[in-house]
């Protein structure tokens, strides 16, 4: 399997899982704007669903270098001393991964439906200004 396949190895997995930070950092901003609904309790819901798992598919890789360090010099891809470990560290990840199928589309719903939403300016928290009572005595004196 090459690295562009599998989303936890190496620099391609660091940038997927980089980008996966920022959908979802977009996405829970983006909900944050939308209309509450039963919809959008279970949209977030899948984000923390989705936070938790990439902060598991996170830590995974730190620990699996950690191990392939404290392996013999002579050890590569390929043995037995090496693919243990790797296959036991990618087992664990597919859970995660799986999470990542069955709930990433809530990432894009969210962004769909908040591009088709009507543009609604913020409102001003700002009280209204007072009307001067300098102007309104030099009318009154006239």
């Amino acid at each position: 399997m090459t690295q562009l396949t599998h989303p936890v190895r190496g620099s391609a997995g660091s940038a997927v899982r980089s980008t996966a930070a920022a959908f979802l950092d977009l996405a829970e901003a983006q909900l944050g704007h939308l209309p509450t609904s039963s919809a959008s309790l279970r949209r977030e819901w899948h984000l923390k669903v989705l936070r938790t798992a990439l902060k598991e598919i996170n830590a995974l890789q730190p620990e699996w270098l950690g191990v392939r360090d404290t392996l013999p010099v002579s050890t590569r891809p390929g043995i037995a001393e090496y693919n243990e470990p790797l296959t036991d560290r990618n087992a664990e990840a597919w859970a995660y991964l799986a999470a990542w199928a069955f709930r990433g589309q809530s990432v894009i719903d969210i962004e769909s439906v908040t591009r088709v939403m009507p543009y609604r300016p913020a409102t001003s928290t700002m009280a209204p200004a007072l009307p001067s009572t300098t102007g309104s005595a030099a009318w009154r004196g006239r």
